[in-house]
């Protein structure tokens, strides 16, 4: 009978115990649901809180491995970031976390390279493509890798020509393939590469930038300690019905900004007027969100007190909010102006390794003389073109005479 009663009390105890946990989870679940009705807020912070910390798991080490590389303490660096790419293995190219692993890939091919670990950058690189296969930055670094091992010199050849032919007006490509054809003294290929896609560039300039759509701006977010250059990410702009142009840039829950920098695609050149920020909110309203008149100009000018006018070699600028703004789930913020395109003067499009050769007049020469030998008038006026806008025009007169 005892051991009965025993029994009793224990289950007795169990089924208060149950009772109690049942109870428990019930209230867990009244007050989560009140939380989402009356404050979501509270839940974005949480939600933003939350993202916070497992993005800063990957970004904290990535900053000190790309410290390192700074400082010159390369195998340092190498060691960090291998460690961070084996933690980042199950990322995606569409998670969150994606910029900074290929942030990581940059760096680590980079040092590998500089450092002739040519094995070692190989499979970071074929790594790298496995997770993005249309990175043109690695697939050209894969093909340049293999260049430099005497052994897979060949395959490294077809490897950049075929890139080459399937993506000839890739900036990244081309500039790759050019360094290939320079390394072995074809400076006559080298220049008909640059000046196809010279001739690319204008034929894309005289398009409308209405006609930019699938030509992605970047956004940066800061704050007063400065830019967070890791937060850049590529928007695609969207053209309202009266014309104006709408970049829409992501703020995380949780996150707090008082400045962007803004970079119009490479290459594009154009005036952008009108400029306002603003604030898409819920039921489709809006609102505008205030800015200082002071703006943070690279490569660029302002026209008319009201307009920007971007080269298209490298500009951005920095806009200033009036007050700091503070990241929603429920609202977006976006950037609306006027843009129209424009063609000032400005030096060609090659790369920097190559305009070196329109300054060297021994060069120059040679390269004259083989375009004529080759019968390519129109690359003959290229040339011509190329040495006055790069600001050799005094190199003409050292052209072989009968130079057409």
């Amino acid at each position: 009978m005892a051991s009965e009663a025993s029994i009793s009390r224990v289950l007795k105890r169990a089924g208060e115990a149950s009772r109690l946990a049942l109870m428990a989870l019930t209230l867990a679940g009244i007050l989560s649901a009140s939380l989402w009705v009356w404050k979501p807020r509270w839940i974005s912070r949480l939600d933003g809180w939350i993202v916070q910390k497992h993005e800063e798991r990957y970004r904290i080490p990535l900053k000190q491995a790309l410290s390192s590389m700074e400082e010159g303490k390369k195998l340092e660096a190498v060691e960090k970031l291998g460690n961070l790419l084996s933690d980042m293995e199950s990322v995606r190219k569409q998670d969150r976390l994606a910029p900074l692993k290929t942030r990581a890939f940059e760096a680590m091919t980079r040092i590998l390279v500089e450092e002739k670990e040519f094995s070692r950058a190989l499979r970071y690189y074929e790594n790298w493509i496995a997770y993005d296969d249309r990175d043109l930055r690695a697939r050209a670094g894969k093909g340049w890798t293999l260049l430099a091992m005497p052994d897979r010199k060949a395959q490294g050849k077809a490897l950049l020509k075929e890139l080459y032919r399937k993506v000839p007006y890739s900036p990244v490509v081309m500039s790759v393939y050019v360094d290939f054809l320079m390394e072995g003294d074809d400076l006559t290929d080298a220049f008909l590469v640059c000046l196809n896609y010279w001739h690319y560039e204008k034929r894309l300039a005289k398009k409308p930038f209405s006609s930019y759509e699938e030509t992605a701006w970047t956004i940066v977010r800061g704050s007063e300690s400065g830019l967070d250059e890791e937060s850049g990410v590529s928007v695609y702009p969207v053209w309202t019905k009266e014309g104006a142009m709408r970049l829409s840039c992501p703020m995380p829950p949780g996150s707090t900004c008082d400045r962007f920098k803004i970079v119009p695609p490479a290459g594009v050149q154009g005036a952008i007027a009108d400029f306002s920020p603003g604030l898409r909110l819920p039921l489709g309203r809006e609102r505008p969100v205030a800015f200082r008149p002071e703006m943070e100009l690279h490569e660029m000018e302002l026209r008319d007190e009201s307009t920007l006018v971007a080269n298209g070699n490298g500009s951005f600028f920095v806009v200033l909010l009036a007050e700091p703004l503070k990241g929603r789930e429920d609202a977006k913020l976006f950037f609306e102006a006027r843009v129209e395109w424009l063609s000032p003067p400005g030096p060609v499009p090659f790369p920097r390794r190559f305009a070196g050769v329109l300054r060297d007049p021994s060069k120059v020469a040679r390269l004259a003389q083989d375009l004529r030998s080759r019968g390519e008038a129109q690359a003959v006026e290229g040339l011509k073109e190329a040495l006055r806008r790069e600001g050799a025009g005094d190199l003409l007169p050292s052209l072989p005479e009968d130079f057409p």
